[in-house]
């Protein structure tokens, strides 16, 4: 036995060796070295340790922070050994009869074994058995054929695939659960080209989703991702699913059935529909007909959605590319208020009547400005010659709301917490900063007279608004500065 005596207190270090001809590797064993030892004894010190039938010469040795040829050493190298760090990795191999003669390490079957010993993670994989049937819905909108792809081999990943091992198998109610060792390089599709004769199922009739510690999952969608990702400690998890799987530019996207004057609630749950990045968005307002069983005389948009806020207006030739439409967004789709749709160079806004004599508000309606007058008067006084001509008020006042989209306010507080006023500048300007589709104006005619309410039906009023629980009257105002004087002394 090699026995280095010296001052210097023994490092820890760990050796991994290499078989290159069965195509496999040892489980990291530590070592304790003196930090001046040389090469050439370590490899003597590896060769008595795990009785490798080799001599120091036969050996190859390269710690993980120098997989270049640079850090490629012989085990009869007398140089002195380079220690980066305390359990620093050192990958050993001894059959150098399997390398070809003065071959490039960095194409080497040496280094081709290390990174694959690198990439190999071990995962836990559930999903449902053969027997379970998927439920109708879960494989809508594809064929049997449509597993195109399936006869086509990415000769890359064949490596990968032909390393996937199962270490062991059980089965819980309705779930197989397999832990196997894969390598983390591996694609989606080169997982699912495995997993399908297990799951019984074709390339796109079942979904892979990560399983966080929360039990939260995830779907991996994009075929060409890979599992870099996944911790290496043994505690990844993979779900498989079954349902229909996304092809290469797809996507998911929620659709929200819009409709301004719903008391409840101006939104509805959303349907879920597949969808091509390259369609336009016409071809796409097909297929929410389709969902939402309109007839063909139904005229609807779709509309961005950002948080609870209806937005910009999409139009039938733009493609859900253009308009960055990403997988899981939401939009909303709206009937038409109007008998036409508005044209590019306007604007669409929602304005409310507030009928001061009743108390009540109207329903929203909507009104077109256009986009190149909205930042003068222009575009303000554009929009009361239309409210007078279609209800022949002559004296308008506007209030910006104060709540939060989509602005129901209470009629208690709508006459003394709104600021009305009869003359705008610009519905740029503050407090109306209107810049996109979807904003909100209330008005009222200035002449009419304003109700007095009891005690007794101002409560009646806000037992109804809370029973609605539609109204708001927590509004927003500005914070008000201090005022800070400084007196100075003459």
């Amino acid at each position: 036995m090699l026995c280095v005596r010296s001052y210097f207190k023994r490092i820890s270090v760990r050796i991994v060796v290499i078989n290159i001809k069965n195509s496999s590797s040892s489980k990291p064993i530590r070592f304790a070295v003196n930090p001046k030892s040389t090469v050439q004894q370590l490899a003597q010190l590896i060769i008595q340790k795990l009785k490798l039938p080799c001599t120091p010469e036969q050996l190859q040795l390269v710690p993980a922070e120098r997989l270049r040829s640079s850090g490629l050493l012989n085990g009869s190298s007398t140089k002195k050994l380079t220690i980066y760090n305390k359990g620093q990795l050192i990958y050993v191999q001894h059959d150098l009869e399997e390398e070809a003669e003065d071959i490039d390490f960095e194409k080497s079957l040496f280094l081709k074994h290390i990174k694959r010993h690198q990439d190999a993670i071990k995962v836990t994989i559930s999903y449902p058995k053969p027997s379970v049937e998927p439920s109708k819905d879960d494989c809508g909108g594809i064929d049997d054929n449509d597993d195109e792809e399936n006869s086509q081999k990415d000769s890359d990943q064949e490596e990968f695939i032909q390393q996937f091992k199962i270490l062991s198998t059980k089965e819980e109610n309705d779930q197989c659960i397999i832990k196997v060792e894969m390598d983390r390089r591996m694609t989606v599709k080169s997982l699912k080209t495995i997993m399908k004769r297990y799951v019984k199922r074709g390339l796109y009739r079942f979904k892979v989703f990560k399983q966080f510690s929360s039990n939260q999952l995830s779907e991996i969608s994009n075929m060409n991702e890979t599992f870099q990702n996944l911790p290496d400690n043994g505690s990844a998890c993979l779900v498989i699913q079954h349902g229909r799987a996304l092809k290469e530019n797809e996507c998911i996207i929620k659709v929200f059935e819009l409709d301004m004057n719903r008391e409840d609630e101006y939104f509805k749950e959303p349907i879920e529909i597949i969808v091509e990045l390259k369609w336009s968005i016409e071809k796409t307002k097909k297929l929410i007909a389709k969902e939402f069983n309109y007839s063909d005389d139904v005229k609807f948009r779709i509309r961005q959605k950002v948080w609870k806020t209806v937005q910009k207006i999409y139009f039938d030739d733009q493609s859900l590319d253009d308009l960055l439409i990403y997988n899981h967004g939401e939009v909303f789709c709206e009937k038409l208020m109007l008998p036409h749709e508005r044209e590019s160079n306007q604007l669409s806004v929602y304005l409310r009547r507030f009928r001061s004599s009743i108390p009540k508000f109207d329903k929203f309606e909507e009104f077109y400005i256009n986009r190149s007058d909205y930042v003068n008067k222009s575009s303000f006084l554009d929009l009361v010659q239309q409210i007078k001509d279609k209800y022949g008020i002559e004296n308008i006042k506007f209030a910006k709301p104060k709540t939060q989209y989509p602005h129901h306010t209470s009629v208690l507080d709508a006459e003394d917490q709104l600021n009305w006023e009869e003359h705008i500048e610009s519905l740029k300007a503050y407090p109306y900063n209107i810049s996109e589709d979807g904003s909100v104006i209330f008005y009222r005619d200035a002449d009419e007279e304003t109700a007095t309410l009891s005690p007794e039906r101002k409560k009646e009023i806000e037992k109804e608004e809370n029973s609605k629980s539609t109204c708001s009257r927590n509004m927003y105002t500005r914070k008000e500065k201090a005022l800070k004087i400084y007196a100075t002394q003459q």
